[in-house]
């Protein structure tokens, strides 16, 4: 196991409320759900702070049922701003996978904390990006509200190479949410040689039956699937992390260290090793 450097703060999960790309009236038809880390420095609107993200974007249809509409993940960067802007921090998306592949101009955005007519906040992200229905770059904005996870809550964020730059699988266990992101098959994504072709993209989701990681008598909640491409690698490999980490829990063992090395089976016999990038409880 290799030492990493601590990791600070509390990890955040993120769903978007609506995203208007003028002259258009703001939508809200996809269920976009992104899970982060903690970060690199103590605070994160710092420039050169960075967290692992997964990203997963589902289109959702009149007749209920979902697919993919976007799915990255990778390492989120702090930027400099354009220009200096009040409270405003600007970000920049690595996407070491990407579902539409990775030739798409960088991603970056400029976030600001506002309060909603509720009283509530939100984060306000304004940028440049393609226009999906025009394929031509335009003005974006996207309106997102963080999730409430409680203090002592365990996760955990897994990355398939010890580098996530060179990763082309991210899996993330975060208070009632668990996500699993691939790109190409078990054998590419494990081998020590990286490939740039393009390849396939899975995607699975799971969701506790409770807000809370626990109930107020200490029963651990179960996770079910709310989405999945249908890859079943992916799919056990998700659950078995779960798994082992509701085991710990329940078990009172202390959860991984940074940069260890976890190994998860999936149900044709295959042993998959992933690096662990976070894991602690939630500290509010």
């Amino acid at each position: 196991m290799c030492t990493q450097p601590t990791l600070y703060g509390a990890p955040v999960v993120q769903k978007r409320v609506t995203i208007t790309r003028p002259p258009a009236p703001p939508m809200g038809d996809s269920d976009v759900l992104v899970l982060h880390s903690r970060s690199t420095l103590p605070d994160s609107s710092i420039v050169g702070a960075q967290v692992l993200y997964l990203d997963l974007r589902l289109s959702l249809s009149t007749v209920g049922s979902a697919s993919v509409n976007w799915a990255f993940a990778g390492l989120r960067e702090t930027v400099p701003l354009d220009e200096m802007e009040e409270d405003a921090v600007r970000y920049r998306w690595k996407h070491t996978i990407d579902s539409h592949g990775c030739d798409e101009p960088p991603d970056e955005g400029t976030m600001v904390e506002r309060r909603d007519k509720n009283g509530e906040s939100i984060e306000i992200e304004t940028g440049v990006s393609i226009d999906p229905e025009t394929g031509k770059m335009g003005l974006y904005e996207e309106v997102w509200k963080s999730e409430h996870i409680p203090s002592g809550t365990p996760f955990a964020f897994l990355i398939s190479d010890e580098d996530p730059d060179r990763s082309t699988g991210f899996m993330g266990v975060l208070g009632p949410h668990a996500m699993g992101l691939w790109q190409g098959p078990a054998e590419e994504a494990f081998s020590t040689t990286y490939r740039s072709e393009p390849r396939c993209f899975h995607a699975v989701r799971l969701r506790s039956d409770n807000e809370r990681f626990r109930s107020e008598e200490g029963k651990l909640h179960a996770y079910s699937k709310v989405f999945s491409t249908g890859y079943q690698m992916l799919d056990d490999q998700l659950g078995k992390f779960v798994e082992e980490l509701l085991a710990r829990e329940r078990e009172g063992k202390g959860l991984w260290k940074r940069g260890e090395r976890l190994t998860l089976w999936d149900s044709r016999g295959r042993v998959l090793t992933w690096t662990v990038w976070d894991a602690a409880h939630v500290d509010n």
